[in-house]
């Protein structure tokens, strides 16, 4: 009601506006209608009076609804309720014969009365008498004629004065201004010098907390120059509200529908015209109207794009473009949608307004466009304005990427070394559709950028402009390509197959595909702007699998007179005997700068169709021997980009935050950039930290001023797919990432990364966010272990893409891989310990009732059958958790550590560390062997209880000990689970001499539990059977995601016996179950005034010990 413009026409206990054509005051409407009525007259007012002037006003129903009871409960009048109208037909007539001897229906339309026949005056001629007239001081109740003492009746005169005998006729010109004014669209709206609601948006803005702030809500654009603004019909669609499209949807003004006469309506767009338009050769015609060429048209479109982007004006910081909106812009400065805005815009009014929006509507946030964009179509601003409104109005054009609203955004300047990106791609319909999950991206410093799926090892997408942006939809993670795609109107397929010698192909061979793969990618590099890729392809001649090696090199293309391209140059090793290899460009059926793909060596050579065959044309490779061959291939358009930086505003530096939640140690956050979100860490052999993050990046971090503590990050590789481990092998690291395992090499000592060599690959992947590959971790032997996120939950993947989910992978140092564990759901954290025994953390959810901490036994399966398992009908039987974690004491326990020998705390050598996300702490555990099975406890690590004035971890994601012995956590924040940005944290915990005295560790015993603490315990309060409380409990899963506790019981503690060294208190108890968890807690039985942490433990019970 303050919002949505009624105020506009009436006025609410002095809020509103009153004017001449105002709809009255609605402040004690609830005492002459009811909500029914009221809704219905807000639905449609014709149907309950024909001669309304009252416009529908666009609100859903609910909002209708509501609207109503709230103008219903506007009542001042203390009315009886509950009165039925009078059925007295005396009183009836009574009231009728009033109403005609007033002629009401002179002016009013009543059911059942006629309207008067009257004699009109005629108001032309002089009026002998005003005292006989309705401009009279008093009524005349015997003639029913009224007296209108509010109105000037001076100025009433004057004009009729002015007007006898020859009365001005109303031309088109005034009848539409009129129009204008009865409509209150200057009440409303902001024209000229009508200031419409603005002032009432204020107020209400005071008034009502509910809209505190929201002032520019409920103020409507502008209608200054709207008739030079609009075309024709867009106009006339707006002056009646039937607009097709809501185009600021944020507004919480609405647009009325108006029902006007078609006179009164043409009688209104002739005037705003007529008012409005600014001639075509009118002196104030701007001397910048420029209009391009046809020929022009592409380049144009290129510019465009990059002008209404960040390296340009950056349009997208305020305005919508089709699908997109711009992140956190103020109310004031919000843009409607300019895509396609040509349908409705006029040409020259965009230019007059870009150039200078001032002059049109004074205090326009908007600035004005008259600096150009350096190097863009030679720095001239007529020509850029231009291109703008080119690539705005044209279907091809591709929205520029906003960096502040994705995730990453990668661009390479002139000048900058090629970029590459590894994660998974979105691939839009015209160019295949689908995903890629095994890409290969590249952006050159020409503008150029391509997508490789190395699934298939064929070219994807080509594209000018921006290389990439990385984006979140809802958990997952996604790329997409961020510039203009040259070509478009294509199928994907295989772009290398083989053909027998001799003769045009009519038959081909395609590459073979196994596990969802043609091939492997064996290494990259990268230098500069020259790519070079080494992979495999398989090919299956007759029952025989040929494996034919790859070279390809992508590199820009230098010195081109007209346009620009790149290259891309293949080599081919091991053909089969008496084949050919062939080389396909996609059968495109768009495209923008008339592009061309060619042989360098052979531009005018035939490229042959296969009849099987609608993706690609062929054509062949040649070489001096029959198992050697090359082709190079020149991919050129008639279109540059130029090389300009985006402009990121720099985060600000960060400050030293002490973190007081481990009791034993100084914690300290990292001053790192918080746009990290670590994932997995380790450090190289001259203590250089190095990291992975959850973005794709690969961090090496130094301690630059001495204090100890890493302040400064470099950068040494990016681009990768959600990785998740890290190992340092010498000057070389070794990552995990969802589709292989790398290894990282700096060979020129630049700091960054140049040689990619795949360890291990060829596992099931897809666009699915579980598809991840955590570890890795490393045995004192060299071998290293992975683990890869299950796909039990999706019933429909294809066979192609299973292999191996949810398993755990050993890897050797020779590369050969070895599957050591089955049916883990998501394995997030692995740990080895000074045996080489390994643990793994598993996931709470379906099937697994609890958090778990595995205890890894090569070839057993944990609980969670994959979509392999299933569908092969294995790895069926259940191994126990070794530790089954409360939950909902943790709700998600990812990274795992084991606590080294050059740890201060000797006591913890061989302990577990786990990292609990949700409740932000670590917890620790123990392990005990019973028989040939592990069971173990958990403990609190660190504090969750942290007061808000304290800092304490973001989130904990990975852990790890330093050579030095300090603990490393590093914490995300991520969006797809607790929403805000996505940002991380590294925390520095460094033992300071006073670890807390408490339980160690706890064992089971046949007939009880044994707890063994840090450090000596008061014997008298030790040997209180009432200061141990035990409680056992199990979970059964039953299909639903979340299990609950079952069978909770409590354990009676009968005897406590302490140890000579008053470390170990073993608790004899009534009784044990197998299967079942126990929490086991202990009051403060500390010597002195000391306070024990941690005072409880929760031991998995998986067997009773003999």
């Amino acid at each position: 009601m303050h919002s949505v413009g009624c105020l506009a026409c009436h006025t609410i206990d002095g809020k509103g506006n009153q004017q001449p054509f105002s709809g009255g005051d609605l402040s004690s409407i609830g005492d002459k209608r009811n909500e029914t009525w009221l809704f219905n007259w807000l639905s449609d007012p014709a149907k309950l009076n024909k001669d309304h002037r009252m416009p529908v006003v666009k609100l859903s129903t609910d909002e209708r609804r509501q609207l109503a009871y709230a103008l219903a409960a506007l009542k001042q009048a203390k009315l009886s309720t509950g009165q039925k109208p009078t059925s007295d037909k005396q009183s009836i007539a009574a009231g009728q014969k009033l109403i005609a001897q007033a002629r009401c229906a002179a002016c009013h339309t009543i059911p059942g009365i006629e309207k008067p026949n009257l004699q009109i005056s005629d108001l032309t001629k002089p009026v002998t008498n005003w005292n006989n007239s309705c401009l009279a001081e008093t009524p005349d109740l015997k003639q029913g004629r009224p007296a209108y003492r509010t109105i000037d009746r001076d100025a009433v005169k004057a004009y009729l004065a002015a007007s006898y005998n020859s009365p001005s006729p109303e031309n088109e010109f005034d009848r539409g201004r009129y129009v204008l004014e009865q409509r209150n669209c200057i009440y409303c709206h902001e024209r000229d010098r009508h200031e419409g609601i603005t002032q009432i948006a204020g107020q209400m803005a005071k008034f009502d907390p509910a809209l505190a702030g929201q002032s520019e809500a409920m103020i409507p654009p502008a209608l200054t120059a709207v008739g030079d603004k609009l075309k024709h019909e867009a106009l006339a669609e707006a002056v009646s509200g039937q607009q097709k499209t809501l185009r600021m949807p944020w507004l919480r003004v609405r647009m009325p529908r108006f029902e006007h006469t078609e006179a009164d309506k043409q009688a209104l767009l002739g005037y705003l015209v007529s008012h409005d338009r600014v001639p075509d050769d009118g002196p104030r015609q701007p001397g910048f109207m420029v209009e391009s060429l046809e020929k022009d048209r592409a380049q144009l479109l290129i510019a465009g794009q990059t002008i209404t982007g960040a390296k340009g004006f950056s349009c997208i910081s305020c305005h919508e473009l089709g699908d997109y909106k711009p992140r956190n812009v103020a109310l004031g400065t919000r843009g409607s949608n300019l895509l396609m805005l040509g349908k409705r815009m006029r040409k020259e009014y965009f230019l007059r307004w870009v150039h200078n929006p001032l002059r049109i509507v004074p205090g326009m946030e908007m600035p004005a466009l008259k600096k150009s964009v350096p190097k863009v179509l030679g720095g001239d601003i007529n020509r850029q304005l231009d291109a703008i409104w080119l690539g705005l109005n044209d279907p091809q054009f591709k929205v520029p990427t906003n960096p502040s609203v994705v995730e990453q955004f990668f661009t390479v300047a002139a000048g900058e070394p090629a970029r590459i990106v590894r994660d998974v791609f979105t691939n839009p319909k015209e160019t295949g559709g689908g995903y890629v999950p095994r890409a290969f991206a590249v952006g050159f410093d020409n503008g150029h950028n391509m997508l490789f799926d190395l699934d298939q090892f064929s070219l994807v997408q080509w594209t000018l402009g921006d290389l990439a942006r990385q984006r979140t939809e809802g958990k997952s993670w996604y790329w997409d390509m961020a510039g203009t795609p040259i070509v478009t109107g294509y199928n994907r397929g295989f772009e290398f197959v083989l053909a027998k010698a001799g003769k045009e192909p009519l038959q081909v061979v395609y590459p073979h595909l196994e596990n969802g793969s043609a091939g492997t990618l064996r290494s990259y590099d990268s230098q500069g702007n020259r790519i070079t890729l080494n992979y495999e392809l398989n090919f299956k001649i007759g029952d025989q699998i040929q494996t034919v090696a790859v070279t390809e090199t992508f590199e820009p293309l230098r010195g081109q007179d007209k346009g620009s391209g790149w290259q891309r140059d293949i080599k081919a090793t091991n053909l089969p005997t008496g084949y050919d290899l062939y080389v396909g460009r996609p059968r495109f059926s768009k495209s923008i700068g008339s592009p061309t793909i060619s042989d360098l060596t052979r531009p005018d050579e035939k490229w042959l169709h296969i009849s099987d065959n609608y993706s690609h044309e062929y054509i062949k490779a040649t070489g001096g021997k029959q198992d050697r061959v090359a082709l190079t291939l020149n991919y050129l358009c008639e279109l540059k980009v130029d090389g300009l930086d985006v402009k990121i505003k720099p985060e600000p530096n960060q400050t030293l935050e002490k973190v007081t939640s481990a009791p034993g140690f100084d914690g300290v956050r990292l001053p790192l950039d918080r746009g990290i979100m670590p994932t997995a860490m380790a450090w190289r052999n001259d203590g250089t930290l190095i990291f992975t993050s959850l973005k794709g990046d690969v961090y090496l971090a130094k301690d630059t001023n001495g204090d100890g503590v890493e302040d400064e990050m470099t950068l040494f590789e990016e681009g990768l797919s959600a990785p998740f481990g890290i190992v340092a092998d010498g000057s070389d690291i070794i990552v995990s990432h969802k589709p292989e395992v790398l290894r990282l090499s700096d060979t020129d000592g630049d700091g960054r990364a140049d040689k990619r060599t795949i360890v291990a690959s060829g596992w099931g992947f897809n666009d699915n966010y579980h598809d991840w590959a955590s570890g890795c971790i490393r045995d004192s032997k060299g071998n290293l272990y992975i683990g890869l996120g299950s796909d039990y939950a999706q019933m429909k993947r294809p066979d192609d893409q299973i292999h191996w989910r949810g398993k755990i992978l050993k890897i050797t140092y020779n590369g050969n891989i070895e599957v050591l564990g089955h049916a883990f759901r998501y394995p997030t954290g692995l740990a080895i310990n000074s045996k080489d025994e390994i643990f793994i953390s598993d996931q709470q959810g379906v099937q697994n009732t609890f958090n778990e901490i595995n205890f890894l036994i090569p070839g057993k399966a944990y609980g969670v059958p994959s979509q392999s398992d299933l569908r092969n009908k294995e790895n069926l039987e259940e191994t126990r958790a070794a530790i089954q974690v409360p939950h909902p004491w943790t709700r998600s326990v990812n990274g795992l550590t084991c606590i080294p020998k050059q740890f201060s705390y000797a006591s913890l050598f061989d302990h577990g560390l786990g990292c609990e996300y949700n409740n932000r702490f670590l917890i620790r555990f123990t392990q005990q062997k019973v028989g040939d099975s592990v069971q173990g406890a958990t403990y609190y690590f660190t504090r969750a209880d942290i007061p808000p004035d304290e800092f304490n971890f973001t989130g904990p994601m990975s852990v790890a000990v330093s050579p030095q012995g300090d603990i490393y956590v590093g914490s995300i924040h991520d969006s797809g689970w607790l929403g805000g940005r996505n940002t991380g944290s590294i925390v520095k915990l460094t033992p300071n001499g006073n670890l807390p005295n408490g339980i160690k560790e706890l064992r089971a015993t046949a007939d009880g539990f044994e707890l063994e603490f840090f450090s000596p315990v008061d014997a008298k309060k030790a040997a209180d059977k009432e200061a141990y409380t035990i409680a056992g409990y199990t979970r059964v899963w039953s299909g639903s995601y979340a299990s609950p506790d079952s069978g909770r019981y409590k354990v009676e503690v009968e005897g406590v016996t302490l140890s000579d060294d008053h470390k170990t208190v073993r608790l004899k108890v009534n009784e044990l179950k197998e299967k079942f968890v126990y929490e086991v807690n202990c009051q403060q039985i500390g010597t002195g005034d000391e306070k024990l942490f941690p005072v409880t433990g929760h031991y998995s019970m998986n067997r009773i010990p003999e």
